[in-house]
């Protein structure tokens, strides 16, 4: 009886501490979480410096994590610093052969620097454990495409420009289905699931083009007056219809008009955005007209000290705005969203409208309603 009471309060006791020590692993697992949305809302804000800042505080605690030194890579990519960048995207690949994501951004700084021989062979190795892997099937698709057109334009000596790539790199590791073959992507990543046997038809089919080019390449290409005496597409249709006199030329829909300013709107608004997350005060400013109303009982001054003091004395401030409405009334305008804001002090999100006025092109903010 003695050894079982000894051997209940030992249990007794493990199970409590395990109990103690739960929440304080979920706790910790969630605030990694938290901080990796931070970086990505920092990252998407383009505020690289401070979510590289925050990357490394990550990988101090664990130095392995592969999801996190991936992030640096990305973020180093857009900072300028590739060369780094690749040695991360390297070391991934040597120890995390099963995670395509690494692999796929390598191939597209070899392809960017012209090496498309190891860009190829790159993206190849990420269809050794995942072949169904969409972006990285399009990638290398883009790739043969470019070089089998190269090819094309000079067996003809066609002068044309070359194809442009237009690679998607990937932000994140993502989840995996072991058992399909599929990728449990995100909402910017289509699922689908390409087989091996549809993947080795495409290179053969880019390898049968290389070899069919060949060929022609050393033969007498086609006189290229054939070839520049060919009509463009819809040139001879104009042509029949100067001859009857009939080019009037139509007015510009209002609607055309309109989707511009949108576009310009929402440019001008989203940079007043990137200038507060960047915490750069002049920038920021710039946005607003020289009558700026700030409401209420405070003078333009005044309201000026108060957003210096509140963008300036932050360690880091992340802004994120969603579902932008614009209303454009003649030389005015409004714009309606959701406005989510975060700083090492505060935290939420609310309605906003600014409103706006157009002084020689240029949309000036000239309220905030909120």
């Amino acid at each position: 009886m003695g050894s079982s009471n000894i051997l209940n309060k030992f249990l007794g006791v493990a199970v409590t501490l395990l109990l103690l020590t739960l929440p304080i692993l979920t706790s910790a697992a969630d605030d990694e979480i938290s901080q990796i949305d931070e970086i990505k809302l920092l990252i998407k804000n383009n505020n690289l410096q401070k979510a590289l800042s925050l990357t490394e505080n990550l990988l101090q605690k664990n130095p392995g994590d592969p999801a996190v030194r991936f992030i640096k890579a990305t973020i180093l990519e857009k900072t300028g610093d590739k060369d780094e960048a690749i040695v991360i995207y390297k070391n991934l690949t040597s120890s995390n052969n099963d995670q395509p994501e690494a692999f796929n951004n390598l191939a597209i700084i070899y392809a960017q620097s012209g090496d498309f021989k190891s860009a190829i062979t790159t993206l190849e190795s990420a269809f050794e454990n995942h072949p169904g892997y969409a972006t990285v099937y399009a990638n290398l698709k883009q790739i043969y495409d470019k070089l089998a057109s190269d090819a094309y334009k000079i067996a003809l000596n066609l002068d044309s420009p070359p194809i442009e790539l237009q690679l998607t790199a990937l932000d994140q590791i993502t989840d995996f289905s072991s058992d399909s073959g599929q990728i449990l992507t995100t909402k910017s990543e289509p699922i689908a699931s390409i087989q091996n046997d549809t993947v080795q038809s495409a290179l053969e089919a880019a390898s049968s083009t290389q070899k069919i080019l060949e060929p022609i390449a050393e033969s007498n290409p086609p006189p290229l007056d054939i070839i520049e005496n060919l009509p463009a597409a819809g040139e001879e249709q104009i042509e029949k219809t100067t001859n009857n006199k009939t080019t009037e030329q139509q007015p510009d829909l209002p609607t055309a008009s309109d989707a511009l300013e949108i576009d310009r709107i929402k440019e001008r608004v989203k940079g007043w955005a990137k200038a507060w997350a960047s915490q750069d005060l002049e920038q920021y400013l710039s946005h607003y007209a020289g009558l700026f109303d700030p409401g209420g009982d405070v003078s333009l001054n005044e309201w000026k000290n108060q957003r210096e003091n509140s963008i300036v004395n932050r360690n880091f401030i992340i802004v994120d705005l969603n579902n932008l409405k614009i209303d454009i009334q003649g030389e005015s305008a409004s714009v309606s969203f959701i406005e989510y804001y975060r700083s090492d002090i505060h935290e939420g999100s609310r309605n906003k409208t600014l409103k706006l006025r157009r002084d020689n092109g240029t949309w000036f903010i000239t309220h905030e309603i909120i």
